[in-house]
């Protein structure tokens, strides 16, 4: 069996602005001078976000409780209209279903990912979360060990567009596509298996995972 993890940020949607605002609302009820401007946030969980602005300010911070705070703003903040598909993503998942399992690794906590996928009417089966740990691999390892739980042996695909999210892959032997569509270049995403400029490349994406016979099926 295999499996599909989606990274959703600059993957599968654009980031939500709700979640940004929701942020910078935290940040100012902690007093932290630190700002997301100057936190290299692409690929990092939301916990370890706020680890790194709180450690940048000098202040100590319950993590667990600062990450409830964080999920209330951002449902305070969200509307529909803060989802922005990028180009290709239903179309590509929709695909895949056919063949594999999907699952998401994401750096969101897992209220404010539920959120956004449920109003993009994108379905998931496993997911690997980012208000459990700092590190993304452990969020991958999570993904992972709930297919297990679930399906047993399977081969696993890890998807997005930060080195980060290679990386994660990478330490959990899975493997790992790049996709340029944040503000990485193919370059800069060469440590993946596989680099594709968007999800609209779904005939390579899934030539590659599923191998070349797939192309037979009407994607």
């Amino acid at each position: 069996m295999k499996a599909v993890l989606f990274d959703i940020d600059d993957t599968i949607m654009r980031e939500s602005q709700a979640h940004r605002k929701a942020f910078y609302s935290l940040f100012k009820q902690l007093n932290l001078t630190s700002d997301l401007s100057s936190i290299n946030v692409h690929g990092m969980t939301d916990r370890r976000i706020i680890h790194e602005a709180a450690r940048l300010s000098g202040v100590k911070v319950d993590l667990d409780k600062s990450i409830k705070i964080l999920v209330s703003y951002f449902m305070e903040y969200f509307n529909p209209s803060d989802i922005n598909l990028l180009p290709g993503s239903r179309e590509t998942i929709n695909a895949l279903k056919q063949f594999v399992k999907i699952g998401i690794v994401t750096g969101n906590c897992r209220d404010v990912a539920v959120k956004r996928l449920s109003s993009a009417k994108i379905d998931f089966e496993v997911g690997g979360f980012g208000d459990k740990f700092i590190d993304r691999t452990d969020v991958v390892r999570e993904a992972i060990k709930g297919l297990i739980e679930r399906y047993g042996e399977v081969e696993v695909y890890v998807i997005g567009d930060t080195p980060r999210d290679i990386e994660a892959g990478k330490k959990n032997k899975a493997n790992t596509i790049g996709v340029a569509t944040g503000v990485y270049s193919r370059e800069d995403l060469g440590d993946a298996d596989l680099v594709i400029n968007n999800l609209e490349e779904r005939e390579k994406l899934l030539s590659f995972i599923m191998g070349k016979d797939i192309l037979h099926y009407h994607l």
